[in-house]
C-alpha cells in the first residue's frame, strides 16, 4: 500500500511540475516575449519648398525610427509617399493621387534604436506652382509579415503642403 502511494505521490509532483513549466512557457511566450519584442515604429514626415531661380523643388523627407527591442524587418514593396491633389468642390476636399515615390530603397531592416532619413525631391508641379493649390503627402510603410498569415504592422504619417502660403514661404530654403 504505501509504494502505490509514493507511486501516486511522485506522479502527482511529476504532473505538477510538467505543468508550471508549460504554463510559464506559454505566459512568457503571450506576455513577455509578445510585448517586449513587438514590432514598434515611428513614421515622420516633413517637407519644405526649395526655391531657386524660378524653380520650386519640393522636399519630402521621411524619418523612420525602430523604437522596440527587436530588429524591425521592412517589406519589399511597402516603403513609398503618395502626393495627392486637392481639389475643393462645395466646400469639400477631394483627393486625387498624382505620384507614387519610393523611400528607404536602400533599407532591408532597422536594428533596434535605429532611425533612418530619407528626402525625396520633386519638381513642385505647373498646376500648383500658381498658389493657391493644395497638396498631400502620405508616407506608408509596412514591416514584413512575421508569419505567413499575419497581416504585418504598418506606420502612417501624412502632411497638408499649400505651396502658396506664409508658411511654406517661411520654410524656403534658397
Amino acid at each position: 500500500m504505501a509504494s502505490v502511494s509514493l507511486v501516486v505521490e511522485t506522479v502527482s509532483k511529476a504532473v505538477t511540475a510538467v505543468a508550471v513549466m508549460v504554463g510559464g512557457g506559454w505566459a512568457y511566450l503571450k506576455f513577455v516575449r509578445g510585448r517586449v519584442f513587438k514590432r514598434r515604429g515611428e513614421l515622420g514626415l516633413d517637407w519644405r519648398i526649395h526655391r531657386r531661380g524660378g524653380h520650386d523643388v519640393l522636399l519630402l523627407t521621411v524619418t523612420l525610427r525602430n523604437i522596440g527591442l527587436s530588429r524591425l524587418p521592412l517589406h519589399p514593396f511597402g516603403r513609398v509617399v503618395r502626393l495627392y491633389r486637392g481639389r475643393v468642390t462645395d466646400g469639400l476636399v477631394s483627393w486625387e493621387q498624382v505620384d507614387l515615390l519610393p523611400v528607404f530603397a536602400d533599407h532591408e531592416w532597422l536594428e533596434p534604436q535605429e532611425a533612418v532619413h530619407d528626402t525625396v525631391a520633386l519638381a513642385v508641379p505647373a498646376w500648383a506652382a500658381g498658389g493657391g493649390e493644395l497638396l498631400r503627402a502620405v508616407a506608408k510603410v509596412w514591416a514584413a509579415k512575421r508569419w505567413r498569415w499575419s497581416d504585418g504592422s504598418g506606420w502612417t504619417a501624412g502632411t497638408v503642403i499649400t505651396v502658396d502660403d506664409q508658411e511654406s514661404r517661411e520654410r524656403a530654403t534658397g
